[in-house]
């Protein structure tokens, strides 16, 4: 049995498959130490594995579920990482939910980001290699996960405070004016900054657990709600993507779109908020009183959802439906339904 001082901080059930799997690696469990790196929604162990001195990343999934399948998130991760999209997988077994990647030596991304237009580029043609890619699993679409979301919020008696309920009631209207456009790709479908590295030279997309095939505009939109690229760094990524600068019909797609990408984190954060029993701030802020999303982004800097309570998390949920009320009263958006109401996509 592997010594608990090396695995203490992964489940003991997990102790003999991690040490199989870097047996099955490197040969020996000889010169080994773990460091907890982070974990994503799910809670699933990520740790820097040290091997003779050289670094790699492990992952165990010890709690699987329809949301956190180690099948699908280990094939999409391993075809992406085929691709150049992901870092090397070294180590993949979905029966024991245990994995092996390479270890990227991150440097700072949102300055390089803010500083070379090129890098900016080279997300976007990241994102067209992906969505052009193999496919990947099948499994639910940003809709359908926002629709079981919302179930499970229901159906465990969670309080919808009044500012998300009316945002979900607005939100029919997305899904009515998007269902004929949809469209299926490879999609990461969770691109905020804590899933994409920067090793000095190039960007990596990383953590797959919600990745399937899935709308491509949605993994678009997603890129441009958490990164917050000024109108010109969003035309030079998707100039990038496209290979043109996207069409009338195109940044229509993406306006009403970006109604999705907010509604699937504020349904994500209120689900975080309130799970193992807790509940609502006893005070809830107006609408009025409430930052806008580019405010909020900037106050959480370069933290994770983990760096924050639970009232940090409802509060996020608010201010998404915030920005997505304002942004569906904007006439950009009533313009951006009637094209996709009246026109085909080209």
């Amino acid at each position: 049995m592997p010594g608990e001082s090396i695995y203490a901080s992964l489940p003991a059930s997990k102790h003999e498959a991690v040490a199989e799997a870097i047996r099955k690696t490197f040969g020996s469990e000889a010169s080994v130490s773990l460091t907890p790196l982070h974990g994503g929604y799910s809670g699933a162990p990520v740790l820097k594995l040290t091997v003779a001195g050289q670094p790699h990343v492990l992952r165990v999934i010890h709690a699987p579920s329809p949301l956190n399948d180690p099948k699908r998130h280990f094939a999409c991760m391993t075809t992406a990482a085929e691709q150049g999209i992901a870092p090397p997988v070294l180590f993949a077994d979905a029966q024991t939910g245990v994995c092996i990647t390479g270890f990227i030596d991150t440097q700072p991304l949102r300055p390089a980001l803010q500083a070379d237009s090129s890098q900016v580029a080279h997300f976007g043609e990241l994102l067209r290699r992906l969505h052009t890619g193999p496919a990947f699993p099948v499994f639910l679409d940003g809709l359908q996960m926002i629709q079981g979301g919302v179930g499970t919020l229901v159906g465990a008696k969670y309080p919808i405070p009044e500012l998300v309920q009316t945002f979900l009631t607005r939100f029919e209207t997305v899904q009515t004016a998007l269902r004929p456009h949809l469209t299926l790709a490879p999609c990461h479908n969770d691109l905020n900054p804590n899933n994409l590295l920067f090793d000095g030279t190039r960007l990596w997309l990383v953590d797959w657990e919600t990745a399937c095939m899935g709308d491509p505009y949605m993994d678009l939109t997603t890129t441009l709600l958490w990164f917050g690229f000024s109108p010109e760094q969003e035309d030079t990524l998707l100039r990038a993507y496209w290979g043109a600068a996207p069409t009338p019909w195109q940044r229509a797609r993406l306006e009403v779109t970006r109604q999705v990408s907010r509604c699937f984190y504020a349904v994500v954060f209120l689900l975080v908020a309130l799970q193992n029993g807790q509940r609502p701030p006893a005070t809830l802020p107006s609408r009025e009183q409430l930052p806008s999303w580019p405010e909020a982004r900037r106050a959480m800097g370069t933290s994770t959802l983990a760096d924050h309570g639970p009232d940090f998390r409802f509060r996020l949920s608010l201010v998404l439906a915030k920005d997505s009320l304002d942004a569906m009263e904007r006439p950009e958006f009533a313009q951006a339904l009637q094209l996709l109401e009246t026109a085909r996509a080209p």
